[in-house]
């Protein structure tokens, strides 16, 4: 537990910095190597990063991609777009695959390519909410809401559950605190999605009372 407060903390001084530089180069770096930490934690636990050369390809596109944005934004390098160079990592595992298809297999092929396409498609709204006006609070509501959900899920499971969701990721998880913990989670949307709703309905309600038409008829009574 006390590697696990460490680490919490070694992450919150990361994202205040990686906030108060949301408008630099800096970051895009950040992001692209946080990304390819979480693909190497996936391969490590799931055996695949023994496909060095795949991984290495892998952790080079999203790197790239993380990074380009900030250079299109100054008007460098762009015919050298995202279609591009994702385009150029799938010719490059196709080719790894039929340089090595005996132990790289398709299985292999379909999964690397496939986590490391949604990890990076996931994570690459925070630099899309960067951009956004306001991208300060979007990232900051994101990165809370991920760091409570597994904080909770794994204090919660070192005392309670019995059944463990991936012990090769993360041990002190198990399966009935995720689902409580998601439970909750849509229990909180919800309610916050009943406040909304009712907030814009007072405001509707205002702009009825104070618009011409209801003047009017005031007036006609």
């Amino acid at each position: 537990m006390v590697t696990r407060i460490k680490s919490a903390a070694v992450a919150i001084i990361i994202a205040v910095i990686m906030l108060i530089l949301h408008n630099t180069f800096v970051f895009n770096l950040a992001l692209g190597f946080i990304i390819c930490v979480a693909i190497w934690e996936v391969f490590r636990a799931t055996g695949y990063a023994k496909h060095q050369k795949v991984a290495i390809a892998c952790y080079t596109f999203v790197a790239l991609d993380a990074i380009m944005p900030a250079l299109h934004a100054h008007g460098w390098v762009l015919f050298f777009n995202s279609r591009l160079y994702y385009l150029l990592f799938i010719i490059a595992v196709c080719v790894m695959y039929l340089i090595d298809h005996k132990e790289f297999t398709y299985t292999d092929f379909f999964f690397m390519i496939g986590v490391t396409s949604l990890f990076n498609y996931c994570f690459s709204t925070l630099t899309n909410m960067a951009r956004e006006p306001g991208g300060v609070f979007l990232l900051l509501i994101t990165l809370c809401a991920a760091w409570l959900a597994d904080s909770g899920a794994y204090f919660a499971g070192t005392f309670l559950g019995k059944t463990h969701l991936c012990p090769e990721i993360s041990p002190k998880k198990t399966i009935d605190k995720f689902l409580t913990t998601e439970m909750r989670l849509v229990g909180k949307k919800t309610s916050n999605m009943n406040v909304t709703g009712s907030s814009r309905n007072k405001v509707k309600d205002r702009k009825n009372v104070n618009s011409p038409k209801s003047q009017a008829n005031k007036v006609r009574k």
